[in-house]
């Protein structure tokens, strides 16, 4: 089975199982059991070696559209969000747009009364 490691075998003598199968852990950016990246923010592909019972491949953050941080990627304080995450691609799509700033105020993103 995917993402477990370790060795099980038969004892003639007791007539059970022996040895354990734990379950690896995912390398940095990923979860579940296959091991897969996480999901919005994170892209990559990861891969089962049964022989060496390891994950390869890496899950890396994506960089963020202009005008958004985080993971997974939100628009900054002032502007308004239309991202999507694409997971069939491991990208978003969509922008961040500046708001315009109410009745009184200026300095668009960071709005203060005037």
């Amino acid at each position: 089975t995917t993402g477990f490691s370790g060795s099980i075998s038969w004892n003639t003598g007791t007539r059970v199982y022996t040895g354990s199968c734990p379950l690896v852990t995912c390398p940095a950016g990923a979860s579940g059991v296959p091991c897969v990246c996480n999901g919005a923010g994170y892209a990559g592909t990861l891969t089962w070696n049964s022989v060496a019972q390891n994950y390869g491949g890496t899950c890396s953050v994506v960089t963020c559209p202009p005008f958004s941080s985080g993971t997974p990627c939100t628009c900054n304080a002032g502007y308004s969000s239309t991202l999507v995450w694409n997971s069939g691609n491991q990208s978003y799509t969509g922008s961040c747009s500046l708001v315009t700033c109410p009745s009184g105020a200026a300095g668009a993103p960071s709005c203060a009364c005037t």
